[in-house]
């Protein structure tokens, strides 16, 4: 629509200047060598070419979207074309000062005149002559005397109610997705509780009759002579020793109890301790989290740190991993690095296996509105990045004088 309008403007602004330009300068070196002015078939050819022309911009002005308008350097309009289709209101009601253009926009939208130079674009709401509001796109142009001198203004007000209609629609599928997203996140999250539950509850209780039982019957057997019985029963009881070690740790990942207790700067310290002692991996923690991070967003940097971590040992095999909390110009970042065997990013399913981890931290990033990138090289280590912007407080407007 743009180009169009563009399009139209140019050709038109091409033709009426320059053949308007030709037949005054014609004159007026006639006027300066003191010949005569031209005769009436002079004239007459004149007055018809010009009125070819006034055609011509007729038929452009007709052809672009929307209503056209030249005002003068009070900014009061002095030509208005297709006004009705837009706002309701003829030519005559606008130019003759009857309706001002100014009191027709909805007073939030309304913004100061443009500076005298370039194009100026901008899109705000009017009120039409029936009542009804509608979006209007203004693309406006000022132009100056030959002393340089600002003269006025020139421009298009098109009519966006579809586009901004659309723009909404977006808008609103934008959020309801990502309202989805979060309460997928939260149902997880209850899950996850659940199944913590159920381990240390069930499954952990179970495992330690058991143990005591083995231990016993180890003890008795022992007593008895059958030192090959108890040796098998002792690997045993060490192999359920170490299963039951493995359910603890499932339910500290499971439950968030740790972040929300801790906060997710002495949470993160406390799981790259643990973790680096089970795996052999130095893991450090380097810099501080923002305070004013919501329990949300804290609980989501958590798990997208855990996801990160685990990939890196699993898959990177590095020997060192960090993770840095930092904030900067009104943003929280998180970045997750190890000096491991790096990957190519477009390629992680087939080189390293974690294009699944992937998609999952991305989607944990976006329920927070975050920004999740990974940087990656064979040979050169990862690091995955999370940036967070921190909500500022609402700015009010100013009421200031339109384009027009």
């Amino acid at each position: 629509m743009r180009g169009f309008a563009g399009g139209i403007a140019a050709r038109f602004h091409g033709y009426w200047s320059g053949a308007l330009r030709r037949l005054c300068f014609r004159h007026l070196r006639r006027l300066r060598r003191g010949r005569p002015l031209p005769g009436d078939d002079q004239v007459h050819a004149a007055l018809t070419t010009l009125a070819d022309l006034v055609e011509v911009y007729r038929g452009l002005a007709d052809d672009l979207p929307g209503m056209v308008y030249r005002a003068g350097a009070d900014w009061r309009p002095t030509l208005v074309h297709n006004s009705v289709a837009l706002c309701g209101y003829t030519s005559g009601e606008l130019c003759s000062g009857a309706v001002c253009w100014f009191d027709l926009i909805v007073a939030e939208d309304r913004v100061e005149r443009p500076s005298h130079a370039g194009l100026q674009v901008r899109e705000y709401r009017i009120r039409t002559k029936g009542g009804e509001v509608c979006w209007v796109e203004e693309r406006t142009r000022s132009f100056s005397s030959r002393e340089g001198v600002f003269a006025g203004v020139s421009g298009v007000v098109m009519n966006i109610d579809t586009r901004k209609a659309t723009e909404l629609a977006l808008r609103e599928a934008r959020d309801h997705a990502g309202l989805l997203a979060r309460r997928q996140i939260h149902a997880e999250e209850r899950e996850r509780e659940r199944i913590g539950r159920e381990l240390h509850d069930r499954v952990g209780t179970e495992l330690s009759v058991l143990g005591i039982s083995l231990a016993i019957l180890e003890q008795e057997l022992t007593a008895d002579h059958g030192v090959a019985a108890a040796a098998r029963i002792g690997g045993m009881t060490d192999h359920l020793e170490r299963i039951s070690a493995t359910i603890g740790e499932l339910v500290d990942t499971f439950d968030p109890t740790t972040v929300n207790e801790l906060g997710l700067d002495e949470g993160l310290r406390a799981y790259a301790a643990d973790l680096s002692q089970r795996c052999g991996i130095g893991i450090r923690v380097v810099g501080h989290a923002a305070t004013s991070l919501s329990g949300e967003a804290r609980l989501v940097l958590f798990r997208i740190a855990q996801e990160a971590v685990i990939n890196s040992c699993k898959h990177g095999a590095p020997s060192e991993v960090t993770l840095t909390l930092d904030r900067l110009n009104g943003r929280s970042r998180m970045s997750i690095s190890d000096d491991g065997c790096g990957f190519v990013p477009d390629g992680a399913a087939s080189s390293c296996g974690n294009q699944h981890g992937l998609g999952y931290m991305r989607d944990r990033a976006t329920t927070i509105g975050a920004r999740l990138t990974v940087e990656s090289a064979p040979g050169h280590g990862t690091r995955v990045t999370v940036e967070l912007d921190h909500p500022g407080p609402a700015r009010r407007g100013s009421v200031r004088r339109p384009f027009l």
